[in-house]
């Protein structure tokens, strides 16, 4: 790859955190090859977490609520375990924090068992992938404890919190195509347009797509986004073209990934439609707002009937004095009633 070239067509933030977001759904087999040939080499390449901050989530199974939270459908039980294992970085953490590593690695394992066709899973399978990965299945602190119970397990609680739907919210206001499926995946708020688990070509921002210089891996997309480079994209940079990795494809019929969420975007870039939850949550906004506007709009048809009644009743009591009507429009009392 011509890394000299990446920081030209891609734009280096220089001294500056990378952010990274990555969000899958349970039963996507293209989330699954993403976050195994992808999303873990990167993890394992040993970025530092003071140039890289990742997130990675499940995408949501329904849609966010009028209050801006989530609540979580029985679908979504299936990622109350991963939900669990990376309740301490809802919001994103550095690329090499320990938790959010394992927590990563136990998504990877676990997604085997139920993204992959023909696929069984169970309390062993799951108990395997948390011994696998460092992690507690049993016990007060466990993975088990935290997933189990439905709408009153912990997990729901985590998937209805403000730090995971801000989240999801935020990606409202990113910049991309017109239509894209799971996995989502973001670098510095903006569309990373890859068309296999490790083939990256493009990376969107305001003014549109930004082609990197030659497709490439996930690490290679992210270490085109650092200035100076770390140790690890050197590593990367000198065995590049020694070891070549084989390249596959997404499968573009790939049902469960277009399940799970299809974000679409209009003229100026923001997300605005789709089976996501992301366009219902700006139509809802929409909604707000007209609703807004016609409530003014009643308000002001409303006085002016006032007016034009007092108006009348004034011209009805000419021989009156002046200013006789106790209760004129704006001297009514108003009562204000908070909840």
């Amino acid at each position: 790859m011509c890394w000299a070239l990446l920081p030209l067509l891609a734009g280096t933030v220089a001294g500056k955190q990378v952010s990274l977001e990555v969000y899958y759904g349970a039963e996507c087999e293209n989330c699954l090859a993403f976050v195994e040939q992808g999303l873990m080499p990167v993890l394992h390449a040993g970025l530092p977490g003071t140039s890289v901050r990742l997130t990675l989530l499940p995408w949501m199974a329904g849609r966010l609520d009028a209050d801006g939270l989530y609540t979580p459908t029985r679908h979504d039980e299936t990622v109350f375990p991963h939900i669990c294992t990376l309740r301490s970085f809802l919001r994103g953490g550095p690329i090499d924090a320990l938790g959010l590593v394992h927590g990563a690695e136990f998504v990877a394992c676990d997604l085997q068992s139920i993204a992959l066709p023909g696929a069984y899973r169970d309390e062993a399978t799951l108990r395997r992938c948390a011994n696998r990965s460092g992690l507690s299945w049993d016990g007060p602190d466990g993975i088990k404890d935290c997933a189990e119970g439905g709408r009153r397990a912990r997990a729901f609680g985590l998937m209805r919190s403000v730090s995971y739907a801000a989240k999801l919210a935020a990606t409202s206001s990113y910049f991309g195509p017109l239509s894209v499926v799971t996995p989502f995946i973001y670098v510095n708020g903006g569309w990373l347009e890859c068309s296999g688990p490790n083939v990256c070509s493009a990376i969107w921002a305001a003014d549109g797509r930004r082609p990197l210089a030659k497709p490439g891996s996930l690490l290679e997309a992210v270490c085109s986004q650092l200035n100076p480079l770390p140790a690890a994209c050197q590593a990367a940079k000198s065995q590049h073209g020694l070891a070549v990795e084989a390249q596959s494809h997404f499968n573009r019929h790939c049902e469960n990934c277009v399940e799970v969420g299809t974000v679409r975007w209009d003229q100026d870039s923001t997300a605005t439609q789709g089976g996501g939850a992301v366009g219902r949550l700006r139509a809802s906004r929409l909604f707000l707002l007209l609703s807004a506007t016609a409530l003014i709009i009643a308000s002001a048809v409303t006085a002016w009937r006032r007016q034009l009644v007092s108006r009348q009743q004034l011209d009805s009591e000419k021989q009156e004095p002046c200013g006789v009507l106790a209760h004129g429009p704006g001297q009514a009392s108003a009562t204000v009633s908070t909840r």
